[in-house]
């Protein structure tokens, strides 16, 4: 189910990623992903694993993912991509 991005809530995107990585990762059900936990770093996800989560990201949130938006603290915690995906979110509203 896509929800329209104009009504979507930060708890919206987190619960959203939180449930992504979990299901593409293998995360087990009883492990709970910190917002501010590391992606990376926590072996959660791994450098091709960055490309599945970019990928969901555009197509999930309906946001263009540019080259210069390629940067690690984008995609470092479920928080920071919160805030990346709602900046972009803010973007697009603003161009509307």
């Amino acid at each position: 189910m896509v929800v329209q991005s104009h009504e979507m809530s930060g708890n919206d995107i987190v619960g959203r990623v939180r449930a992504f990585i979990a299901e593409e990762f293998g995360v087990p059900a009883d492990r709970e992903i910190g917002e501010e936990e590391s992606l990376l770093a926590g072996g959660l996800i791994d450098s091709m694993g960055i490309l599945a989560l970019i990928d969901f990201i555009e197509s999930d949130f309906e946001v263009q993912i540019s080259e210069t938006d390629l940067v690690a603290t984008n995609f470092e915690s479920i928080a920071a991509i919160r805030a990346f995906v709602e900046g972009k979110l803010g973007h697009a509203a603003s161009a509307a």
